[in-house]
């Protein structure tokens, strides 16, 4: 075998490609060195690719708000402007077919936020025009409206979660009291008490730690974020994080898969990311080189390897790499985001990763390789 020897640049971090002595090519190598004891070990990690794929046949009909993927890796949803508001494909390989859903049950205004229930039961939209909120329940390709729960959010659903132990969902709206939890039993949704410490501005996003632990809400205004530890069916808010809040308005907030890391997607700021040890969150730093615009949506990959984070400027969707407490920018995808990225997930088996923005086509999915 014929030796192979890198023309690399001691001070570059990340590589569009290794070019060797024998002619040979290899893309997109991170260069790591490690110093054991005076010995320099130069070696090159491979760096994910963001693969865009071709569009689906059948594009959702307006500007693209949110997206989510079911967690059987089945489904994935977007929601958007214009009638029916929500869009949602099977996935067969790398194959994206629009299924249907019966005319008469469409939510009735734009999809601001779309989750689907850990158990592969329900899928769920927020959206601007009461009810506020439309719940699905999902048997194969079916999908049944259920009846509006009695007591609705009190005003424009901005975001939704379920909880990933299915006992509980979540809407972020404005209006006071800014989120409404529902219990869930069989297919009944079932409002619960308010907290006794409520948020204190519109509610702007949603989600839940993946161990069930705790609930946390982006909000408009200072403190522009609200997080309550969870038992039983009670919710307890929480002291503010004494490390530092957000910058500006929370747009969305999200949990790494393994309850370690909380992310809120801001306005100018882009985002801010906090760890998570018991029932303390402590604001990092953020991560080199990134912009400031105003971030829209985040989300964590399922092997908590990457965060993505959504946003207003070029390129509209920012990915970081994830090792410890540190966070890395990773070169964009060769194919980004035509338009203000407003949401953004990744499928559960890490294969893919979507992003709803502005312009046409509205989606575009990657595959990661």
């Amino acid at each position: 075998m014929a030796k192979m020897q890198a023309k690399v640049n001691d001070d570059i971090k990340t590589l569009k490609k290794i070019q060797f002595n024998n002619g040979g090519v290899i893309q997109n190598f991170k260069k790591i060195q490690t110093n054991n004891n005076g010995v320099i070990r130069t070696i090159f990690e491979r760096v994910p690719e963001f693969i865009k794929l071709p569009n689906p046949a059948n594009l959702p009909t307006g500007a693209g708000r949110c997206t989510a993927f079911s967690k059987d890796n089945r489904l994935l949803a977007v929601g958007h402007n214009n009638s029916p508001y929500i869009t949602i494909y099977e996935i067969n390989g790398n194959t994206f077919t629009k299924l249907t859903i019966p005319i008469g049950s469409y939510p009735t205004s734009a999809g601001n936020d779309v989750a689907f229930s850990s158990d592969n039961r329900f899928i769920a939209v927020a959206h601007d025009n009461a009810p506020y909120v439309t719940i699905y329940e999902i048997n194969g390709n079916k999908f049944t409206k259920l009846p509006n729960p009695a007591d609705l959010p009190t005003g424009n659903g901005y975001g939704i979660a379920f909880s990933s132990d299915n006992k509980f969902m979540a809407v972020a709206h404005n209006s006071s009291p800014f989120m409404t939890i529902y219990e869930i039993n069989g297919n009944k949704f079932t409002k619960l008490p308010n907290p006794a410490v409520l948020p204190t501005s519109n509610g702007r996003g949603v989600a839940f730690s993946a161990d069930s632990k705790f609930m946390a809400v982006s909000l408009n205004f200072s403190p522009y974020l609200a997080i309550f530890s969870i038992s039983g069916d009670t919710f307890s808010k929480l002291p503010n994080p004494t490390g530092g809040l957000p910058d500006n308005q929370g747009n969305s907030v999200a949990f790494s898969t393994d309850s370690k890391f909380m992310a809120v997607a801001v306005i100018s700021k882009t985002l801010t990311i906090f760890s998570v040890n018991g029932d303390s969150f402590t604001k990092l730093s953020r991560p080199d080189d990134l912009l400031s615009s105003n971030g829209f949506d985040i989300a964590f990959s399922a092997d908590n390897r990457f965060m993505a984070v959504v946003h207003l400027s070029t390129p509209h969707i920012t990915i970081c790499s994830m090792v410890g407490n540190t966070f890395t920018i990773l070169p964009n995808p060769a194919d980004l985001p035509t338009d203000t990225g407003n949401g953004v997930a990744f499928s559960p088996d890490n294969k893919f990763m979507a992003v709803a923005h502005q312009g046409s086509p509205y989606i575009t999915i990657y595959k990661i390789v």
